[in-house]
């Protein structure tokens, strides 16, 4: 049977530390119901712009969470979420800033 079309993400947060004196860390949090069966889960993508234009990286994960480390101190990076499976994708969350500790 086909699995109905994936949700779009919401209540979407993040969290900002910085566990080492040079660099930075993010965990993203949001709820949603996961994408089940073989080639489903959620691709999060990272910019230093709310319009997604600047510095883009795009991640794929599997559970209902995101640890982004390594980043730059004192940068605020915008985050957003979508789900997917073989039906098709769900459309992105809105931006989410936030901002690493100086």
């Amino acid at each position: 049977s086909t699995p109905p079309a994936p949700g779009v993400p919401h209540t979407v947060a993040g969290t900002a530390s910085a566990p080492a004196p040079d660099t930075a860390t993010v965990i993203l949090t949001w709820a949603c119901a996961t994408p089940t069966g073989a080639g489903s889960g959620f691709v999060v993508q990272r910019a230093t712009d709310a319009r997604f234009t600047r510095e883009l990286a795009t991640f794929t994960v599997t559970g209902r969470g995101f640890t982004n480390s390594g980043l730059t101190r004192g940068v605020t990076y915008f985050y957003r979420v979508r789900s997917y499976n073989v039906v098709g994708s769900s459309a992105f969350t809105g931006p989410v800033p936030v901002s690493t500790p100086l």
